[in-house]
This record gives structure tokens, C-alpha cells and sequence, in this order.
């Protein structure tokens, strides 16, 4: 069973024994992946199998504080800074994961061709992660001066401020990377983490009220309001959250 809006609705949830990232304290994992990987509806299913919700959807917004998880139609007038703009949404590549692909990658008006399919989300975790494969296109967009050093690119720097935003292309919808959402400063060093995989972490989140579409396979981006624009509305989860969403959940 869980609680939503002060009711209690039946689910099956595992119980997690083991979970490889120490790092990150959590009480558990809340999965709104495709059932088609695990054999078993989660609780957007749930939720619509059940007539609760008309839409196999749920959207996160999320702020220090004022977080919300949302299940059914989008809250625009409460979440997106701008109500009335339209979504920028992109169809999956995937059948059975959150996974979209990025065409290009841009920085100060300049842009390169470039695709990766293997997109992840992640609220465990801060900063972007550029994938390794994107490594030779971003070192030619950014400022001379950065190299890589194991893992990760490295710029000698006084201020993540010094550089710009960076912007990756989603179908036909460019999205802004501000510099603190990609870049972590360690002293005088500025410092972009790879990894295998494109990751996008809690300051994208921040930034985009994102709208995850079951039913239409497809995902969308709007900018988020600074603060709620009104009282949160019924059936919705409330509070700073501690759930971990990726792909494969």
C-alpha cells in the first residue's frame, strides 16, 4: 500500500536489501520506469488502472524545500514559470526506458553536431555528466585550457561564472546548461565529470518542470517556476523528496 493526497492505494513494492551508491543516503527507491523491465505495474500504472488518474503521467518539479511529484495531467499553472508557453516535449528512443537523444551540443552561438541515445536522470546527484563519447565535441566548443584528467575535464579557473551555458539540442528544443549545473570547482581547478552515459542531475531538475508521458512514450521541458505559483493541489507528493528516478527502475 502507499499514501497519496491522505489515501491509501494497493501496490507491490520489493523490498531493497543492497544498493551500490554509498554515497547517497536514501530510504529507498520509488521506480516510474517501464513495466515492460520488471514484469509489474508501478504506481503511475497503478494509479491509472485503478481510475484515480486519466493520464499515464507524472512530472517532477523540484526546488530546496518545495518539491512535488506529480501524478496525472501536469500542474503548468502551478510548476512552469510561464503557464501559457508551450512544452517542449521529445518522443523516447527507447521502448522501454526514459531515454531521448541529444543531436547537438552548443556553446556561445556555436554549435556542433553531435548524438548520444544513452540519457540518464538522476536525482542522487548534483551535476551533469557528460558521456566520454561527447569528450573530443565539448573539448572543441569550450574555452582553451581544459584537459582530461581520468574521468573528468579539468580547467585551471577562478569562478565557475567564468564560462557560459552550455546547450544541448533535444529534437527540434534547445535546453540552457548554466555553468553551475555542469561545472564543479575545486579550488582553482574547474572540473566536468564524465561517465559512460549522459546524466542529468538535480540542477536540471531545478531548472525544467519535466513531464514524463507513459502513454505517448515521450518526454517535455518547460522552464519551472522560481517557487510554486499557488497551494500545491491535491494528488501529489509533497515535501523535499528522496527518491531516486532512472531509466531502468
Amino acid at each position: 500500500m502507499f499514501k497519496l493526497d491522505g489515501k491509501e492505494f494497493p501496490q507491490d513494492f520489493a523490498f531493497l536489501t543492497n544498493y551500490h551508491d554509498s554515497s547517497f543516503q536514501l530510504d529507498g527507491k520509488f521506480g516510474l520506469g517501464f513495466s515492460v523491465l520488471t514484469g509489474k505495474n508501478n504506481a503511475l500504472e497503478s494509479l491509472f488502472s485503478q481510475g484515480i488518474i486519466t493520464q499515464k503521467v507524472f512530472s517532477l518539479y523540484l526546488k530546496e524545500g518545495e518539491s512535488s511529484l506529480v501524478f496525472g495531467e501536469p500542474d503548468l499553472k502551478t510548476f512552469a514559470s510561464n503557464p501559457s508557453a508551450a512544452v517542449n516535449y521529445v518522443y523516447t528512443v527507447n521502448p522501454a526506458a526514459w531515454q531521448f537523444q541529444i543531436s547537438q551540443l552548443g556553446y556561445n552561438s556555436i554549435s556542433k553536431v553531435y548524438f548520444s541515445t544513452m540519457v540518464f536522470f538522476s536525482i542522487s546527484q548534483e551535476t551533469f555528466q557528460v558521456a566520454r563519447t561527447a569528450v573530443p565535441t565539448l573539448k572543441d566548443l569550450l574555452p582553451k585550457g581544459f584537459k582530461l584528467s581520468g574521468d573528468s575535464l579539468e580547467s585551471n579557473c577562478t569562478s565557475v561564472n567564468d564560462f557560459s551555458a552550455l546547450e544541448i539540442s533535444i529534437g527540434d528544443h534547445t535546453l540552457s546548461i548554466e555553468p553551475s549545473a555542469y561545472i564543479t570547482q575545486k579550488q582553482n581547478t574547474c572540473v566536468i565529470n564524465t561517465s559512460e552515459h549522459w546524466v542529468l542531475g538535480t540542477h536540471f531538475f531545478k531548472k525544467y518542470y519535466t513531464i514524463f508521458d507513459l502513454s505517448r512514450k515521450r518526454l517535455g521541458f518547460t522552464q519551472a517556476a522560481t517557487s510554486p505559483n499557488q497551494d500545491n493541489s491535491a494528488g501529489m507528493l509533497q515535501g523535499l523528496l528522496s527518491l531516486i528516478i532512472l531509466n531502468h527502475l
